[in-house]
C-alpha cells in the first residue's frame, strides 16, 4: 500500500514562500520609497524652513548629509523627542518610530543612504502655514521681547503671561513660537494661582525673572 503524505507539498510550499519573503526583506530600502516617508512623518513637522529644528530635512539631499546623525539620535531615542511613555499609554499625533521604522534607516545607512526613484517619493505634507497647530483660539504674547545676553551659556527665565485662571477652558494644544528660535531650546509651561510668579517677575527689572528647575 502506498500513503500520500498530505503535507509533502505543503512543505515545498512554506519553504518557498520563506525564500520569497527573505528575498523582500532584503532589499535595500531608498529614500524616496522607504526613507521619506518616516522623515516627514516624524521629523520634518520641526525639520523645515521657518521652523525650530536646526536643519532642514525635507530633500534628498538634506537628508543624505545628516543620514548618519539620523541613525544615531533615533537609535538612542533622542529623537524624535517625544517623552511620554508609549509602552503605557497613546496620544494622538505622538511621535514614536517603530522597530520597523528604526531598522529602515539603519539599513539605509548601511547601504550608502541609496536615492532611489523620485517618483516613489510621497511629497511633504501639507503643514499648516505660522503655526504646527494651525489657527489658534488664543494667543497669550509676551509684554516686551527678552534679550538673551549671547555669551552661549544657558538662561532659564519665567516668563508671565496674562490669563484667567479660573475660566473654564479644554485644552486640545498649546504651541511655544519663539521670536528667536536659534536662541530658544526648550519651555516648560505651568499655570499659578497663587500670584507667587507675578510677584517674582515684578521684583525683577528684566521681563520675566530667572529660575531654574521651578517656578
Amino acid at each position: 500500500m502506498f500513503f500520500t503524505n498530505p503535507w509533502k507539498n505543503w512543505g515545498v510550499v512554506a519553504v518557498a514562500w520563506g525564500g520569497l519573503c527573505h528575498l523582500a526583506n532584503a532589499q535595500t530600502p531608498t529614500f524616496h520609497l522607504d526613507v521619506a516617508p518616516i522623515v516627514f512623518q516624524h521629523c520634518a513637522e520641526c525639520h523645515r524652513p521657518g521652523e525650530i529644528g536646526p536643519m532642514p530635512l525635507t530633500t534628498y539631499e538634506e537628508v543624505f548629509a545628516y543620514g548618519e546623525f539620523i541613525e544615531f539620535v533615533t537609535a538612542s531615542g533622542y529623537m524624535p523627542p517625544w517623552t511620554p511613555d508609549n509602552t503605557y499609554s497613546h496620544f494622538v499625533g505622538e511621535r514614536v518610530l517603530t522597530e520597523n521604522e528604526l531598522a529602515t534607516l539603519s539599513a539605509w545607512v548601511a547601504a550608502g543612504k541609496p536615492e532611489g526613484d523620485p517618483a516613489d517619493n510621497p511629497g511633504l505634507p501639507q503643514y499648516p502655514e505660522g503655526s504646527q497647530i494651525g489657527e489658534p483660539d488664543l494667543v497669550l504674547a509676551m509684554a516686551e521681547p527678552y534679550e538673551h545676553g549671547g555669551d552661549m551659556t544657558d538662561q532659564y527665565q519665567v516668563f508671565v503671561l496674562p490669563g484667567d485662571p479660573d475660566a473654564d477652558l479644554s485644552i486640545r494644544a498649546l504651541e511655544v513660537r519663539p521670536g528667536n528660535r536659534n536662541v530658544a531650546h526648550h519651555a516648560i509651561l505651568g499655570l499659578d494661582v497663587s500670584g507667587t510668579a507675578q510677584a517674582l517677575d515684578a521684583n525683577d527689572p528684566d521681563p520675566g525673572y530667572e529660575s531654574f528647575g521651578s517656578f
